[in-house]
């Protein structure tokens, strides 16, 4: 399938967007942004202009909080090219799990950590199960998911690494959609 190209500022855009409208990520990281800013980056995932100041916000924001996976588990830089396309549920099921999950239920895959999380979790994942679960909940009452996830490619790898959106993922291989779009991330 075609790609379409984006910029690094793009997919930390809507990376902020969607972390300050999950309940989970509000709540951990964002929340001192105020409700109102929370209110106006709602407007703007509804179609509404994000002003520039909130979309510097948003970014400064995302760069913040999610260093450590934008630095150290990925190595993401804006030199590298970007691009999004959708992809097949068995595609998504292949895709390798950052070491925050391999350290917990080994080096499965992305298929095999979304079974294990939905349906045994270990105690420090019920949280993460949950949020997959509201995510099916909100889908079925046709809720519309923001942001996509995010994954890195390397010429070295099988498989490409999923940095973001875990709980969309699992959600989208648990809940029988043919496919989700998500972002790329590929060394220059």
């Amino acid at each position: 399938m075609d790609a379409n190209r984006c910029t690094f500022d793009d997919v930390l855009l809507d990376w902020a967007i969607a972390e300050v409208l999950s309940p989970h990520a509000w709540q951990d990281f964002y929340w001192m942004l105020g409700e109102p800013f929370r209110q106006r980056v709602a407007a703007a995932a509804r179609g509404a202009n994000l002003s520039a100041g909130d979309r510097a916000l948003l970014l400064k924001a995302v760069r913040h909080v999610r260093q450590p996976l934008i630095d150290d588990e990925s190595g993401m830089s804006a030199c590298w090219t970007f691009s999004w396309r959708s992809i097949s549920r068995e595609e998504l099921a292949s895709f390798a799990i950052i070491r925050f999950y391999r350290e917990r239920y080994g080096s499965l895959s992305l298929g095999a950590l979304a079974d294990a999380v939905c349906d045994h979790p270990l105690e420090v994942e019920r949280r993460t199960r949950d949020g997959v679960l509201a995510t099916l909940d909100l889908a079925r009452r046709g809720v519309r998911w923001t942001g996509r996830p995010i994954a890195v490619t390397r010429p070295d790898a099988a498989a490409p690494l999923l940095i973001e959106g875990y709980k969309r993922s699992m959600a989208a291989l648990r809940s029988g959609v043919p496919s989700l779009e998500v972002y790329f991330c590929c060394p220059a």
